[in-house]
């Protein structure tokens, strides 16, 4: 039987234009001393096995394009598979690498003995290249160092990090940019390592029960390399950890980051389910990270994901290796980064001209003596009424309304003509008439100015995921049988799929749904062990990847 035809995947010094799979490596530090000794995880070339956590007698294996033990080095990941990556940003092409994993299992110390040598690797080839090159191009590199806390994005290299919250733009080509971000110049290693220490210094990290220096962000170091006449961006993310609040002993303000940072992973996964199932929304704009991921998975960039585990944690490892072994399936568009500028100068190009054309066609002149001809024909024909059409209507409807009041007191309760034909008669006058073709207010839902209980609002990132998965792809059956929800609201949660995935639980309180005293007891019961959670787990959505089940005795 011939397998079905997967991503196209490439060897690691390739680099052509068209589809090409996202690559996944898997990475297991080392055991700490507190751990226990035995290794639920083994690995064997590509594949790493691991118990079932749910059936400890089935093994699951996944496959990767390359598998790095306890006992590997920086030098030997960075040679294997990030010089490939480098070198591809030489060859004009955008790229990513990012590191994912739980917290504790290693990404932040395999990024930053990672991030020093791309550019100590581009600083020296660079200049080499450019002596080989007939055309004169800069030689220098420029970076820019990010983070996305609590779903802020902050500037890392501002002498102000934390002061302003910047936005992330879009252009034509759906190419992110971030305005008002610092982007740094930078012609040595050691100036490099000087703006890296203050990125660092300035990125937020705490304590958790699991971790002493836990980063509580999302970070992104953009490195941008000339080629020609446009700048190739190479960025490299480190991803904050996914945290199961049970574990960590999290409260107060790391539980409020916990949950940030576990809503980012959770929409991740959604965008990773949606491009491998084909959907045709993609829920980039669910959250920050997914946006700034955008070109990264799915677009026109290579990406590399560096799956990071303890193999000591089964529960973690497993949602980490079934997240990684689904990027393996998305494939990007891969393009040179000049054929995307070109694009874009054509696309505004063309938007000049077409928007000369509609100024051209339409010009003031024009509409006046349009409009003047109208008026002429037809001097009432016109949205706002006279001053004259307004008095006279305004003099019949206070007639009527004045002989309804005559009629209404002759009697001693409400008399019956106003439920007759006269009153229809007047309810339409008054309808048809110019006045009342004023824009009409949009109808106010029910207003509920109940503020949610401070409980609510800690359980919130942690239940609402969960919920939201349920919401938008449960069955019927599914979403009755979650606590204070009932046959009535699930039909109408159901209801709500014809306008789009719920992006939020506050969604139903605005659309009328429940009320934030109700949402709050959703929130309650729902956290008390009814749910079958894991807090925010990208592999908890729509989870389609099925790894391979082996037997015990392999």
């Amino acid at each position: 039987m011939l397998a079905a035809k997967g991503p196209q995947r490439l060897s690691p010094s390739a680099s052509p234009t068209g589809p090409a799979a996202v690559r996944a490596i898997l990475r297991a530090r080392p055991k700490l001393a507190q751990e226990p000794k035995n290794a639920a995880l083994t690995l064997h070339g590509r594949t790493a096995r691991l118990p079932n956590p749910r059936n400890p007698t089935e093994l699951l294996a996944y496959t990767f394009d390359g598998c790095y033990g306890p006992e590997s080095t920086q030098i030997s990941l960075f040679a294997t598979d990030v010089v490939p990556v480098v070198e591809r940003t030489l060859a004009g092409y955008n790229a990513t690498i990012f590191a994912y994993g739980n917290t504790g299992a290693g990404k932040t110390f395999t990024m930053e003995g990672t991030l020093a040598a791309p550019v100590q690797y581009l600083l020296e080839e660079i200049p080499k290249r450019q002596n080989r090159s007939p055309i004169p191009q800069a030689t220098d590199l420029r970076i820019s160092y990010l983070e996305i806390y609590k779903e802020k994005v902050y500037d890392l290299l501002s002498p102000n990090p934390a002061s302003i919250d910047l936005p992330i733009r879009e252009d034509a080509n759906h190419q992110i940019l971030i305005p008002d971000l610092t982007v740094t110049r930078v012609a040595s290693l050691g100036e490099f390592e000087r703006l890296w220490s203050r990125g660092i210094a300035n990125r937020r990290t705490a304590a958790t029960k699991l971790n002493a220096h836990s980063s509580r962000s999302h970070s992104c170091l953009t490195i941008q390399v000339p080629f020609g006449n446009t700048r190739v961006k190479l960025h490299l993310i480190d991803l904050a950890g996914s945290e199961d609040n049970r574990r960590t002993a999290n409260a107060g303000e790391r539980l409020i980051e916990s949950g940030a940072i576990n809503k980012s992973l959770f929409v991740l996964g959604q965008v990773v389910d949606a491009l491998n199932l084909g959907a045709s929304r993609i829920p980039y704009r669910d959250s920050k990270l997914t946006r700034l991921l955008q070109d990264s998975l799915g677009g026109h960039a290579y990406a590399l994901i560096i799956a990071n585990v303890a193999s000591s944690d089964t529960m973690e490892t497993n949602n980490t290796l079934n997240f990684a072994s689904k990027t393996r399936l998305i494939e990007n568009n891969v393009k040179l980064a000049e054929q995307i500028e070109e694009r874009k100068r054509i696309s505004d190009n063309v938007e000049t001209v077409h928007r000369g054309k509609r100024v051209k066609s339409s010009s003031p002149a024009t509409i006046s003596s349009v409009d003047s001809k109208k008026s002429k024909e037809n001097p009432f024909n016109t949205s706002q009424p006279s001053s004259l059409q307004t008095m006279i209507l305004e003099k019949r409807i206070e007639e009527k309304v004045a002989q309804k009041l005559r009629e209404m007191s002759k009697g001693t309760i409400l008399s019956p003509l106003l439920k007759g034909n006269d009153l229809k008669s007047l309810l339409r006058m008054e309808a048809t008439s110019p006045l009342s073709k004023k824009p009409r207010k949009p109808r106010q839902r029910r207003v509920n100015d109940d503020p949610l209980d401070p409980q609510v609002v800690q359980l919130m990132p942690l239940v609402e995921p969960e919920l939201l998965r349920i919401f938008n792809y449960g069955t019927l059956k599914e979403i009755k049988e979650l606590k204070e929800i009932g046959a009535k609201r699930a039909q109408a949660i159901m209801e709500q799929r014809e306008e789009g995935d719920l992006q939020g639980m506050a969604v139903l309180v605005e659309r009328g749904i429940i009320t934030n005293k109700v949402l709050g007891k959703i929130i309650v019961a729902n956290s008390l062990g009814h749910v079958d959670f894991v807090p925010a787990h990208p592999v908890l959505s729509m989870v389609k990847h099925n790894p391979i089940i082996m037997s015990d005795d392999l």
